[in-house]
C-alpha cells in the first residue's frame, strides 16, 4: 500500500501491473487486511534473499543441568509434596503430562533391587475423571504402553515415591490405596492434566524466586527468558541418557532406535528431534549395564 500511495501521490512512477496486483489481491482478502507484495515481484531478474524469521521455539528450554533440576526436585519435595514424584517421574521416564495424571498406584511397580520403578500406562480418564464435569484434553494419555522404565537418574527414587505414598495414604485416610490415582488435587480427587500443570507451574514461579532469594540472580533470569514446563522432564531425560551414554552406541552417539524405546515413542524421528545439539557433542562413552534389560521392562528373575 506504500507504493501506491506514492504513485497516487505522483512521488514515484509506479508500474500498473503492481497496482493491479494490490487491488487484486485486495479485493479477494476476506478478513479486510491489505496484503504484502514487493515492488520487485513483477522484476523477474531481481532475487531477494530475506533473513530468517525467529520461532517461538528458539526460547524453549530443551535442557536443565543436572544439579538444577536436583535442586528443582528438592524444592517439589519441601513445598509441593503432591506433584514430587510427579516431577521426578517425568525426568526420569520421559512420559507426558497425560501420562502422568492417568497412573493409578498399583500401575506403578517398584523394584528396590535395581532403585527402579517400572509403569503401566493406561488411558483411565474414565475411571479417574469420568462423573467430573472438567476439560480432559490435556488428560489423555499419547501411547498406552506397558513396563515403562524409570531410570535411576535421581538417587533418591523409591525414597520419593514410598513418601509418596505415605501421603496417599493420609489424603485417602486408607491404607488401602492401589486402586486409587497417584495424583490428587487439594480436594482429594484425582488430579487431571490442567491441575497438574497449574501445580508445576506454580512450583516453577516459586522456584525462580527461590533463586533469586539464594543469590543466584542470573540463573533465575536465564529460567524466566526460556519458556518451560512439564514438557521440560521429556527433554532433560532425552538429553541425560544420551550425555549419560545410556543410549550410546560407538561414537558417543545416540542409537535413535534405543532413545525411542526408552522414552516410549512410535518412531525414531521423534525423539531425536529432543537431543539438544550441545548434548550431542558432549555425550560420554560410558554405557549403562543391560540397559536393554531395563528398556525392554521386566527381568524374568526379579521379584517386586
Amino acid at each position: 500500500m506504500f507504493y501506491k500511495f506514492l504513485s497516487l501521490s505522483n512521488i514515484n512512477n509506479l508500474n500498473d501491473d503492481i497496482i493491479e496486483k494490490v487491488d487484486l489481491l485486495n479485493s479477494q482478502n476476506i478478513n479486510k487486511k491489505s496484503k504484502k507484495i514487493s515492488p520487485f515481484d513483477m522484476c523477474p531478474d531481481i532475487v531477494i534473499s530475506y533473513p530468517k524469521q525467529l520461532t517461538n521455539s528458539q526460547s524453549v528450554l530443551k535442557d536443565m543441568p543436572e544439579e538444577i533440576w536436583n535442586l528443582f526436585v528438592e524444592y517439589a519435595e519441601e513445598y509441593y509434596p503432591n506433584i514430587a514424584i510427579g516431577v521426578i517421574i517425568t525426568i526420569c521416564s520421559g512420559i507426558r503430562r497425560g501420562g502422568c495424571v492417568n497412573l493409578r498406584v498399583k500401575d506403578v511397580k517398584l523394584h528396590k533391587q535395581n532403585h527402579m520403578l517400572y509403569l503401566n500406562i493406561k488411558d483411565n480418564q474414565y475411571e479417574l475423571f469420568g462423573d467430573r464435569d472438567i476439560n480432559l484434553n490435556n488428560s489423555q494419555v499419547k501411547k498406552p504402553r506397558q513396563k515403562q522404565p524409570v531410570l535411576p537418574l535421581h538417587s533418591r527414587i523409591v525414597e520419593i515415591f514410598e513418601t509418596h505414598k505415605k501421603y496417599l495414604r493420609k489424603i485417602y485416610n486408607s491404607r488401602y490405596i492401589k486402586n486409587k490415582a497417584l495424583f490428587v488435587n487439594a480436594y482429594g480427587l484425582p488430579m487431571s492434566g490442567d491441575s497438574f500443570s497449574n501445580y508445576f507451574n506454580n512450583l516453577k514461579h516459586d522456584f525462580i524466586k527461590f533463586l533469586e532469594n539464594e543469590g543466584l540472580p542470573a540463573l533465575a533470569q536465564q529460567m524466566k527468558e526460556y519458556r518451560w514446563g512439564t514438557h521440560i522432564g521429556r527433554h532433560i531425560f532425552t538429553n541425560t541418557i544420551v550425555k549419560k551414554g545410556y543410549a550410546n552406541g560407538s561414537g558417543n552417539k545416540p542409537i535413535p532406535k534405543l532413545v525411542a524405546l526408552l522414552r516410549g515413542d512410535s518412531s525414531e524421528e521423534s525423539s531425536m528431534v529432543y537431543i539438544d545439539e550441545y548434548t550431542l557433542s558432549e555425550a560420554v562413552s560410558k554405557n549403562i549395564n543391560d540397559i536393554s534389560n531395563i528398556a525392554m521392562g521386566y527381568n524374568k528373575n526379579e521379584n517386586d
